[in-house]
């Protein structure tokens, strides 16, 4: 019974261990949501501007195919 009582002096490591250890999980996890979060953004985004051409190149032919010669 003696070799467990004498466990206690680690026992503060032990937490402060575990702590450190559950925080550094945590930024790692939170930095690869960011990053998923922003090749989505960055995505979107990029479709954002191609659909934007689009339509300006669409109203441009529609414009023209209305006007005359005048």
């Amino acid at each position: 019974m003696e070799s467990y009582t004498s466990g206690k002096t680690y026992e503060i490591l032990i937490w402060i261990l575990w702590l450190l250890i559950v925080l550094g999980g945590n930024v790692v996890f939170m930095n690869f949501i960011i990053a998923v979060v922003n090749e989505s953004y960055s995505n979107c985004m990029s479709k954002l501007v191609a659909e934007s051409y689009k339509i300006k190149a669409d109203m441009i032919a529609e414009r023209e195919s209305i006007m005359t010669e005048e």
